[in-house]
């Protein structure tokens, strides 16, 4: 848990276009909610955020939100389940973010519960996950990472 809030600085200090967006009124309302700790009502603005958002880092941004306020609630498996089917934007920066965030979620509940060795029968969404599923997932992500670091390391000005 405590790196997911890691992921969320590197999200907002690294990767903040040279114009940066207006942020929405929503968006705003939500922050706020957030730091107050209202993470339910959060919630509900990121996931209406995520659903429609303006472009690829505001709904990269929302869904990471609302991730961290699942989290934050004790819905760890929601939380998975949503980084699982989180779009992969087009932006590489951001692309980056959400395999890392994958990544992340899939470690954390893998420490905090395990995943089985069989898929679980009558279980719903990521607590139906195999632990080979589960690894699968895991090297995809960190594949999709490996594929983009050559444009991830040019982009932040580093040389390969």
């Amino acid at each position: 848990m405590r790196k997911l809030p890691v992921l969320l600085c590197l999200f907002f200090g690294c990767h903040a276009p040279a114009v940066q967006a207006k942020e929405s009124p929503t968006m705003k309302d939500a922050d706020k909610l957030f730091d107050k700790g209202q993470y339910d009502s959060a919630l509900q603005k990121y996931e209406a955020i995520a659903k429609s958002p303006p472009d690829e880092r505001l709904y990269t941004r929302a869904t990471f939100r609302a991730i961290e306020c699942e989290t934050l609630l004790g819905q760890h498996e929601h939380a998975l389940d949503r980084v699982r089917a989180a779009k992969l934007p087009s932006d590489t920066g951001l692309r980056g973010i959400v395999e890392l965030g994958r990544l992340e979620m899939f470690r954390n509940v893998q420490s905090w519960y395990g995943f089985s060795e069989e898929t679980e029968e009558g279980a719903q969404g990521s607590a139906k996950l195999s632990k080979a599923a589960a690894e699968r997932e895991m090297e995809s992500a960190a594949q999709a990472l490996w594929k983009d670091r050559e444009k991830l390391a040019r982009d932040r000005g580093f040389v390969l």
